[in-house]
């Protein structure tokens, strides 16, 4: 997982990111899909 806390290029995407909102790069265990998404949208399984 890498995070980013500055704006970045993804796929072709500017996302935009900051020391108080950062996004996250995470890989699904399912298909090896990266996707970026911000704190917000992510959620811990259990």
């Amino acid at each position: 997982m890498r995070i980013h806390q500055k704006d970045f290029v993804f796929k072709g995407y500017t996302h935009h990111a900051s020391d108080t909102e950062p996004q996250y790069e995470i890989q699904s265990d399912k298909t090896d899909h990266v996707a970026a998404h911000k704190e917000s949208a992510l959620s811990k399984e259990t």
